[in-house]
């Protein structure tokens, strides 16, 4: 979510005066039933909460949100704080933002993203090498900061049309800067660790105290990404027809005085990365009952990222930590996402499914008809089809704190996992990249006018989720019976 603010500053004060007004106004107004006097409150603080990350920012409008719930009698003020910023989910952000800052100052990112590039048998192949390239990019985000791999792809993007003299706004030019966005957008949501999963399978665990497979996920999800981004490049070759004379120049003489070589540093901090990625997916493949298992359920997502944090501290290579922390939390944590998490947890996972709030009740009234679909397959459609498009109108890591607990209890009756619901519910979230609104890598695509065309966005996007949205539906069956 870095940059959200930056992007939003300057806000005029008419949008702070709405916040406002929603915020301790929608609570005066008549509640309908089943919804109560402290469902109307609640609804107040959500839609403010809503207003505010898109129109004004992330830090100081969650703030607002959080001290309201106390003012209005929504929850104990003590109890807000310590539930939205003592959460293993915001504890889990915190550790992960500071190693993932940590593996882009060492340069494992881009010496990964140009390792994948400079293979000899896809020079000379422009659209193998486009795949290529988005895959790493998408690789690297997954672990690290998908804000900074957008920024690296670009670089990356722009060295290769000086390379080969392509021209600025060249059409493939324009199309992998997009593409760039899209890959790192789609490799933020490949483990459940990550910032939508994480909040979103927390609030089905709150809400069902059932668990979703790590592994079964991140294989899930990858393969549907793998798959998606495939379909985007071959658009780009067959459909738009892009020329890519310029690309099919690119020699192995660009890569030749690049060096592939890890030193010990990154060496040692690339095998703490696999070290944490092995310790999140173990608990999928472990025996319930062994020892191994029972320590990592203890330590949790949180525990397991912490403890990573505390050996790149700890541990040092020729007199040097791996691990500068000062610097690390300075310049990697976003405390917008921080700010973020804070506010919706507690609302989400305490306040708004409260059975006196009489929300829940009231939304699964209003969806009542959906309720008398015979088709498990026809329902999940429908929530995908919901959710990609909410997720591409406002701040997606919303969108799971209102369709969860809006669409379970109809889901029940149909005999679906819930599990089988979140997941399809995060991976339609991880595909918010239509406007600015939906997150800061889309608003960052849109503020990037010395590259990026916004003709070129509305065509080259409006095609990936075209794309996206067959490939989901052909999905489905495979998501209800891996989840279900």
């Amino acid at each position: 979510m870095e940059g959200r603010d930056d992007y939003l500053k300057g806000a005029p004060l008419v949008h702070v005066v709405v916040y406002f007004v929603i915020l301790f106004g929608v609570g005066l107004l008549p509640a309908p039933a089943p919804i109560t006097t402290y469902g109307m409150r609640t609804l107040g603080v959500f839609f403010a909460l809503i207003y505010g990350w898109c129109a004004i920012g992330m830090i100081w409008p969650s703030l607002a949100g959080m001290l309201a719930m106390g003012m209005l009698g929504l929850m104990p003020l003590e109890e807000v704080f310590r539930f939205g910023f003592g959460h293993s989910i915001t504890l889990l952000l915190f550790f992960m933002m500071m190693v993932a800052k940590n593996l882009e100052q060492t340069g494992i990112s881009k010496l990964v993203a140009m390792w994948f590039i400079s293979r000899p048998w896809i020079l000379g192949k422009p659209w193998l090498l486009s795949l290529m390239l988005l895959l790493a990019l998408m690789l690297v985000s997954s672990v690290t900061s998908a804000a900074a791999v957008i920024l690296l792809g670009w670089i990356v993007m722009n060295d290769i049309m000086i390379a080969t003299r392509m021209p600025k706004f060249a059409p493939y030019a324009n199309f992998m800067m997009i593409g760039v966005v899209l890959a790192c957008a789609m490799g933020d949501n490949l483990f459940t660790f990550r910032t939508v999963g994480a909040v979103s399978f927390a609030i089905m665990e709150q809400t069902t105290q059932l668990a979703v497979s790590p592994l079964a996920f991140t294989l899930f999800v990858t393969g549907l990404s793998v798959v998606i981004l495939a379909c985007f490049v071959l658009m780009g070759k067959y459909i738009f027809r892009i020329p890519t004379d310029e690309i099919k120049g690119l020699r192995a003489e660009y890569f030749a005085d690049m060096d592939f070589t890890m030193d010990r540093t990154q060496k040692m901090i690339a095998a703490l990365m696999l070290l944490l990625v092995v310790l999140m997916l173990a608990p999928s493949v472990l025996p319930e009952e062994s020892a191994a298992a029972s320590v990592l359920n203890e330590l949790g997502s949180a525990g397991v990222a912490g403890l990573v944090t505390l050996l790149m501290c700890v541990l040092q290579v020729d007199g040097r930590q791996l691990m500068a922390p000062a610097q690390a939390i300075k310049e990697g944590v976003s405390f917008e996402v921080i700010f973020l998490t804070a506010a919706i947890l507690p609302l989400a996972l305490s306040v708004i499914s409260s059975k006196k709030a009489g929300i829940n009740a009231f939304i699964v009234n209003l969806l009542e008809p959906l309720g008398q679909w015979q088709s498990p397959v026809a329902f999940m459609l429908l929530v995908a089809a919901i959710a990609l498009v909410l997720t591409n109108l406002i701040n997606n890591m919303t969108v799971p704190a209102i369709l969860f607990p809006a669409l379970y209890p109809i889901a029940a009756r149909l005999s679906i996992s819930p599990v089988a619901l979140m997941v399809v519910i995060v991976f339609c979230c991880g595909l918010a990249v239509m406007l600015p609104s939906a997150t800061p890598m889309a608003a960052m695509m849109y503020g990037n006018t010395a590259a990026i065309r916004k003709g070129g966005i509305y065509r080259y996007v409006g095609a990936f989720l075209a794309v996206s949205v067959v490939i989901i539906f052909a999905a489905m069956p495979l998501a209800l019976k891996i989840f279900g």
